[in-house]
């Protein structure tokens, strides 16, 4: 059996990752679960009044100050991590959880540091050093990515809209499909699609092109976790980022901002699988349509 490897084309400009990376991120933080975890926070942080600003004011401007900075740092959070999948697609999840980690964890501390010193007008005896609030912030980001690894699925329960699939459901790099094409341990299939006679298996960097019937080689992808979209479309659902329900003809927008169609007949699926929902973007100018 005959198969040609070849660059895969990655030509999406810098400028349209960014966009797409921050209305991913817009779309998560008005997202009703993130709004609720928000206001319960800020009102528990309200009346327990953590790092002394029980003692600072009267319950409303409390409440005004932690819903302020709970909002900035979860909008910071989500950019972050919006960018870090954008810019590092190509990259482990390991790769890009660890920067996100680092960035994050730099970036919240600042600016709380910056809103508590001019919007709040807090004294530097009032407020905790930008060294001790990223080291909160840290602390936090790792309980939560504790939680996260410890029980994924009540994650994705909590996160319906997340089709971030947790670590454990890489792809095995024992499948066929990967032996067959020699694909290196670690490196994902993130996509496999039928052309012809032909059917093109891609990973991050790669594509490799095999005369092969698509039933077969998605059949030999063996328990990788992903979906098939249309009759002629796999994907990776680590690869996924979102879907675009609104469009004319719908479709799911994978990491690298390929978009793969989704058929009639596996729209259910598809919508069943909690995707994210992205806004319908014209791909030229990457203007909303």
């Amino acid at each position: 059996m005959v198969y040609v490897k070849v660059p895969l084309n990655t030509s999406d400009g810098l400028v349209q990752k960014i966009d797409a990376a921050l209305r991913g991120a817009a779309v998560r933080v008005l997202d009703w679960r993130t709004l609720a975890i928000w206001l319960v926070c800020a009102i528990l942080a309200t009346y327990t009044g953590p790092f002394g600003t029980y003692q600072t004011g009267q319950a409303g401007n409390l409440f005004v100050l932690w819903v302020v900075l709970l909002g900035a740092s979860i909008s910071c959070a989500f950019v972050i991590f919006e960018l870090c999948r954008a810019l590092l697609a190509g990259f482990s999840p390991l790769v890009i959880n660890l920067a996100f980690f680092v960035l994050a964890a730099g970036v919240i501390g600042g600016v709380i540091d910056q809103l508590l010193t001019h919007i709040f007008m807090r004294s530097a005896l009032e407020r905790p050093s930008h060294l001790a609030l990223s080291t909160y912030a840290s602390v936090i980001m790792l309980i939560i990515v504790i939680v996260r690894r410890m029980f994924p699925n009540l994650a994705d329960e909590a996160e319906q809209g997340d089709k971030t699939v947790s670590e454990s459901v890489q792809m095995p790099v024992t499948s066929r499909l990967a032996k067959r094409l020699s694909i290196s341990a670690g490196v994902r299939i993130i996509r496999v699609f039928a052309d012809g006679h032909f059917v093109e298996v891609q990973t991050c960097t790669e594509s490799h092109r095999l005369r092969m019937r698509f039933s077969d080689a998605v059949s030999e992808l063996d328990d990788t976790a992903g979906m098939t979209v249309h009759r002629s479309h796999w994907v990776h659902s680590e690869a996924i980022r979102g879907w675009v329900p609104s469009a004319r003809k719908p479709y799911v927008v994978l990491e690298n901002e390929m978009r793969v169609p989704v058929s009639k007949t596996y729209l259910p699926g598809v919508k069943a699988a909690g995707l994210t929902v992205l806004p319908d973007l014209d791909a030229a100018t990457g203007k909303v349509i």
